[in-house]
């Protein structure tokens, strides 16, 4: 293992940068809980693993390796995360009562990157490996992990461009902390973290995410609750996830729709209740027959809207669709998950925008499971072609999960890539 490191000056105006930036950092809001744990060791016994999951997505992430762990012996996870509602993840998905037997896991908060104090909390957990999930690269951390040649793994790894610019800024540092081993969701990703670490062993592995995705409950045979809700000689097209700062174009598209193919009905489901109240009045000032789907007993007459004010029912409502709309992606807000529909059998389009939903890559384009419309126009011409001709759902459904189904295996990947790091101590 490469031993050199940051130097020693370079370390001492980091670790000053940090201790100037407490005062400030004691009053920030997102980090008040578990503050005295942020800046402390004392708290922590030995461990044999050490996973970072910096928020919710790796929250979630590290729950699916640590459910899956198993050893010959006795082995303590010690799982740390930067935010509240990853800790709020982490005690939520993992039960310890039902790990495997030689699985030990426990929760921290993970600490201020001050050099001095990850000198100390490496002291107290003397971990054999560390696994560090998507984009953790902290110096004060793996300088002293460098020091201790304890191993270091970053899978699930990702790099954007725009990041790996700002690391290439600082590549004087980085050269230094290069880890043993490095699995990338993409080859672009892992182009990337070969120019920022030459040194580190690097492939390509499948996204966890796609693990996550339950292909089987995807599409409910009888949706209980809405078969009888709808005439299925009435097609029903579905506007989902829609954000606020889409409003207005939505708007454009739901015009369109009825204007085109008025023998429809079409589900609103804002992205956030409280904006029920707008969709109400522009509803009702546009003239429209709608209705909430709480006051639905009956199936809607064609060319009248549902608005969806009733939780968890989405997914069963995709099982009904013949085309569904997917939010969050008329405009740069990060995007919804448009796999759902796709998995369970509704001609599937979103805007140009899904920034939160790059990991999933272009073949779920190219391949026709998803389409990617460049504006509100091309959106609704998309869904009113699929109600004029309406696709097979079975095809389209068994196109969406063989395509997930293809990309699972990361989970499992990661997990023997641990496994075999421990057995090489």
């Amino acid at each position: 293992m490469q031993t050199e490191t940051v130097p020693v000056s370079l370390l001492g105006l980091y670790n000053f940068a940090w201790q100037a930036a407490m005062p400030l950092l004691k009053r920030n809001k997102r980090l008040k809980q578990g503050f005295d744990q942020r800046c402390s060791a004392t708290h922590l016994s030995k461990c044999d693993i050490w996973i970072q999951a910096a928020s919710a997505g790796e929250a979630y992430l590290a729950s699916e390796l640590v459910k899956r762990l198993r050893f010959n012996t006795g082995t303590t996870i010690q799982v740390s995360t930067t935010t509240a509602q990853g800790m709020e993840i982490l005690q939520q998905e993992i039960d310890p009562q039902k790990l495997h037997p030689t699985v030990r896991c426990r929760f921290t908060w993970f600490p201020f990157d001050m050099p001095d104090l990850m000198q100390e909390v490496l002291e107290r957990l003397n971990p054999s490996t560390m696994v560090l999930l998507e984009t953790e690269l902290w110096p004060g951390l793996l300088s002293a992990l460098k020091k201790r040649d304890t191993k270091i793994l970053i899978v699930n790894a990702r790099l954007s461009e725009k990041s790996f610019k700002g690391y290439r800024r600082t590549s004087f540092i980085w050269k230094h902390l290069a880890p043993d081993s490095i699995l990338a969701i993409s080859g672009q990703d892992a182009s990337r973290f070969r120019a920022l670490f030459p040194g580190a062993a690097i492939g390509v592995m499948p996204n966890i995410k796609f693990d996550a995705i339950d292909c089987l409950d995807a599409s409910p045979a009888n949706p209980p609750s809405l078969e009888k809700m709808f005439d299925p000689d009435t097609p029903l097209s579905i506007l989902a996830s829609v954000r606020m700062e889409e409003e207005q174009q939505v708007e454009q598209i739901l015009e369109r729709l009825l204007d085109r193919f008025p023998n429809q009905v079409v589900a609103l489901f804002p992205r956030h209740m409280h904006r029920l109240d707008f969709w109400k009045q522009s509803l009702a000032s546009k003239g429209y027959s709608w209705q909430l789907r709480s006051e639905t007993t009956a199936p809607p007459r064609p060319g009248s809207i549902v608005l969806w004010d009733v939780f968890g029912e989405l997914k069963q409502a995709y099982a009904l669709a013949v085309t569904a709309f997917v939010g969050g992606s008329l405009l740069p807000l990060g995007g919804q998950n448009f796999m759902e529909p796709a998995i369970a059998g509704a001609a599937t389009v979103i805007g140009p925008h899904f920034s939160d939903f790059l990991w999933v890559g272009d073949t779920f384009f190219k391949k026709g499971v998803v389409h990617k419309a460049e504006n509100w126009q091309k959106v609704a011409d998309f869904m009113i072609k699929n109600l004029n001709h309406v696709p097979d759902r079975t095809i389209l459904m068994e196109q969406g999960q063989c395509f997930i189904r293809k990309q699972q295996g990361g989970t499992e990947l990661a997990v023997n890539q641990i496994t075999r790091s421990l057995e090489k101590i």
